[in-house]
């Protein structure tokens, strides 16, 4: 597999390759790994790659837009996602398997130019590279170095390098400290 290697204000060239297999990307917080929520062979090769149960799905970036369609949110839920929150929400339609659990979905928007311009067209999956319950790879020559050749793209860019913060919605509990964590537990309080 040959695998293409492009600095995230050039990704959207590749959005064809992006949507039809298995892409490495900068989100605001940390490196992800994923790819169409709707490609069913690349999102398996994923739990493959790293090792994961398959009964852990995978978090959904996304639009706005995508996340009014698919799940049910209110006031506070809009809240906590421009907060930059990973949230658990109910589903309102079916999504795969490796998405969703108990009829819930981990939502996240994407807030860097690049990434956003293309969940816009279609949401990816998304987790950390790499292998389960091991330290994410937060490196472009790291990631270049592990994954040329076992992904179809590479985006490089920059990250803050510390994952976003979840949160069960439904329960109001955070389920992973991460990005904005104080702003978010703050905004919960005030629940």
């Amino acid at each position: 597999m040959k695998t293409i290697v492009c600095k995230d204000t050039d990704s959207f060239k590749y959005l064809n390759s992006i949507k039809n297999g298995i892409v490495i990307y900068p989100a605001d917080t940390i490196y992800g790994i994923g790819a169409s929520i709707f490609n069913t062979y690349a999102n398996k090769k994923i739990f493959k790659i790293k090792r994961r149960d398959l009964s852990n799905p995978l978090i959904v970036l996304c639009s706005l837009d995508f996340i009014l369609k698919s799940a049910y949110v209110d006031e506070e839920a809009l809240n906590l996602l421009n907060l930059g929150a990973t949230l658990i929400l109910k589903n309102k339609i079916n999504l795969p398997f490796y998405v969703s659990k108990d009829g819930k979905t981990a939502y996240r928007l994407a807030f860097g130019p690049y990434i956003k311009k293309i969940v816009e067209r279609f949401a990816l999956t998304s987790t950390s590279v790499n292998i389960s319950k091991k330290q994410p790879i937060n490196n472009s020559k790291e990631l270049i170095k592990y994954y040329f050749g076992i992904v179809d793209v590479i985006i490089t860019g920059k990250t803050k390098n510390t994952a976003s913060t979840i949160v069960d919605f439904e329960n109001k509990v955070i389920l992973r400290e991460g990005d904005r964590a104080e702003t978010i537990k703050n905004f919960l309080g005030g629940l």
